[in-house]
């Protein structure tokens, strides 16, 4: 008999959507404040941002992930995230104090990879007898 662990509980269980639903609301609300605010200092570091970038859209994508779980359209929520990285670009290029980075976008799509390649090693190896 297979043994259910309580985060598998948590994660698969429709009560706790919810959960995941208002992080993902909450996380995104916060990425735009981030995205469209001025820059109280330059970007120190270049790889740092890039890091940012990468953790953001992949809390993101477990995020999307979690609270949709029931979707048989996982292409189309990361198709989302896409969108969204695109839009902060876009607006970030009308901002006199921001600027458009097409590098930004693709550390975001990074970001959301990581999250499934992850996603998908922590599945074999549970699949493991």
């Amino acid at each position: 008999m297979k043994s259910i662990k309580p985060l598998e509980i948590f994660f698969s269980d429709r009560r706790y959507r919810i959960f995941f639903k208002i992080f993902l609301v909450i996380c995104v609300a916060a990425i735009c404040i981030l995205a469209f605010s001025p820059l109280e200092e330059s970007v120190g570091s270049y790889s740092y941002d890039k890091a940012n970038h990468l953790l953001a859209f992949g809390v993101l994508a477990f995020l999307m992930d979690y609270s949709f779980p029931e979707s048989k359209h996982f292409k189309v929520k990361m198709l989302a995230l896409l969108v969204f990285a695109s839009f902060i670009e876009v607006v970030q290029y009308f901002l006199p104090y921001r600027t458009f980075s097409i590098i930004d976008i693709a550390a975001d799509i990074l970001g959301v990879m990581f999250y499934l390649i992850l996603k998908h090693k922590i599945i074999a190896v549970r699949s493991l007898p």
